[in-house]
């Protein structure tokens, strides 16, 4: 598996489980020292808070969708 990194975030334009929260939680078992820590962006319509603390923003008419995990050292 591949992390892609930008600044401290996992940031991905894909809604596929295995390429999002599956990849986290495997970069996470692997760096013991690392967590998500929680994001939040505002209320919108097609933004879905995860319990990890990651952010799924479904497609819609304005924008495509996005997954966002904010991962940061303990």
């Amino acid at each position: 598996m591949k992390i892609e990194r930008i600044s401290d975030n996992q940031i991905r334009c894909t809604l596929n489980k295995e390429e999002n929260e599956d990849n986290v939680e495997w970069f996470l078992n692997k760096h013991k020292d690392a967590k998500v820590e929680k994001i939040f962006l505002g209320n919108m319509d097609n933004f879905v808070y995860n319990a990890d603390g990651s952010l799924t923003i479904l497609p819609n008419e304005y924008m495509d969708g996005f997954y966002i995990a904010k991962i940061v050292k303990k």
